[in-house]
């Protein structure tokens, strides 16, 4: 699984788009995670819930 996926899992999995809540599941940087629902947003991979 890479790591676009593992943020999708995460979105799923809480219900909601949050980068804060995602970056500490994953403990990663909340900019990194950010701009990949950024990118996502963008590609029209990621609705806004």
């Amino acid at each position: 699984m890479n790591f676009v996926e593992m943020v999708l899992a995460a979105v799923e999995k809480n219900g909601e788009v949050c980068a804060q809540d995602i970056a500490f599941e994953m403990q990663v940087p909340k900019s990194i995670v950010a701009g990949v629902l950024n990118k996502l947003e963008a590609e029209g991979l990621l609705r806004k819930l």
